[in-house]
């Protein structure tokens, strides 16, 4: 979803660009008027994807029936619903920053300025969607599980599209304060860091994935204990600490991303080539691998649910960054490929649309599935207990979900 989504906003965004033919603080104006249409885009493909499991279940199936309805639209929601995210969040992030560099260069303070205007902006834009939801549930006739569907899958991308670019300013502002310099996502610094920079941003690095965990612990410290009153008055909080652990997981990220940006500098001769984006690409991947495998580890023998939590979540940081990391390597060689013809902006969207094409289908009919079931089996596991209030349709529902995800658990296995 993320190699996709780069690629689609950044055709995108060179199309938009040519015509418009702006830069500095319009610039980022356009970038998050662009973010705003997604976000809308978004919420319309989540709603519309809980409103076909609805349109299923009146036609009276069995309860087979019911349930892969239900796991079609689930997956529909999450799959294109993030994609449409994760494109808000991109161009939200080149918006920012523009803005954020813009600033930079009337005074130094600017840098921090941005990230507060940034969270003021998206808690305005994620309050909206709340009360586009609520106004949806009066008129729509949304209830039980497809109402919980659309809310949860709704707020999670509204989380990921502020998580990705409030995590990109802080590690933007973290490489400020160690070089003096706002480097570029998909650039490289021209200037050749010291090692005690590399040092001092893998620290940061660190310090993010520090905070993922502390956020996600006290995320699972006020969780509510079944009142009513109680679950409601610590929504808001729980909210909030749902979204830092997500920054701070994207800052880990984005921080490590820039690294190998550094560090690159210092081996290859051209670090903006293809070559040497594959080769950065690579590193970053088995890096990422040998990481992802010590966490997995270290979430299985947890004892407690938030250190699991917070391992899953670097985990999904780690995956984020290696998505970047590929995307940056293909959109180069697509990139280099059209250089120097009559309609670059033209044939480079063509190029990126080619390549979404080929890998998008294959996330939404394999790895999609397979991600969601083998969670899905884990979730059921974790909540069975004689504790779990349940209506007599959600039991029944949970039991022929149960059944599918370890059927396919096995085939993933196989």
């Amino acid at each position: 979803s993320i190699f996709c989504a780069v690629l689609l906003f950044r055709a995108l965004d060179g199309v938009i660009q040519h015509f418009l033919q702006c830069s500095g603080v319009v610039e980022g104006l356009v970038g998050i008027g662009h973010s705003l249409l997604w976000t809308a885009v978004t919420q319309v493909v989540v709603l519309r994807s809980a409103q076909m499991e609805s349109a299923d279940d009146s036609h009276g199936h069995g309860g087979w029936a019911k349930l892969k309805a239900a796991m079609h639209s689930t997956v529909d929601a999450r799959c294109y619903g993030g994609l449409t995210a994760h494109i808000a969040a991109f161009a939200a992030t080149h918006g920012w920053w523009k803005i954020q560099q813009a600033w930079e260069g009337v005074h130094p303070a600017g840098v921090f300025v941005t990230i507060g205007c940034a969270i003021l902006v998206f808690s305005v834009t994620t309050a909206g969607g709340t009360q586009f939801r609520h106004w949806q549930v009066a008129n729509s006739g949304l209830v039980g599980r497809r109402l919980r569907m659309w809310a949860e899958v709704a707020m999670e991308t509204e989380n990921d599209i502020t998580a990705v670019c409030i995590g990109y300013l802080s590690a933007e502002a973290a490489c400020f304060l160690i070089s003096g310099t706002l480097p570029h996502a998909h650039e490289h610094d021209e200037a050749l860091h010291v090692v005690e920079d590399v040092l001092l941003l893998l620290s940061a690095s660190v310090a993010f994935a520090m905070l993922t965990v502390l956020c996600v612990w006290l995320h699972a410290d006020h969780e509510p204990h079944g009142h009513a009153e109680e679950s409601a008055s610590c929504a808001p909080l729980r909210r909030i600490l749902e979204v830092a652990q997500r920054l701070f997981s994207f800052g880990f990220a984005w921080s490590l991303m820039f690294t190998s940006h550094w560090v690159s500098r210092w081996v290859m001769h051209d670090p903006e080539s293809v070559f040497a984006m594959v080769v950065v690409a690579l590193f970053l991947s088995v890096g990422s691998f040998f990481l992802i495998s010590c966490l997995d580890i270290i979430a299985d023998a947890s004892q407690g649910p938030a250190l699991e939590q917070g391992t899953r979540t670097l985990i999904a940081g780690l995956g984020f960054l290696v998505g970047l990391a590929w995307e940056h390597a293909f959109e180069t060689g697509v990139t280099d490929l059209v250089r120097g013809s009559q309609h670059e902006y033209i044939l480079k969207f063509v190029g990126c649309v080619m390549l979404v094409v080929i890998v998008f289908p294959a996330y939404r009919w394999y790895i999609i599935p397979t991600a969601l079931s083998l969670t899905d089996l884990h979730r059921l596991k974790e909540e069975a207990g004689p504790n779990r209030e349940q209506s007599h349709s959600d039991v029944q529902y949970d039991s022929l979900r149960k059944e599918d995800t370890e059927r396919t658990a096995i085939d993933s296995e196989r």
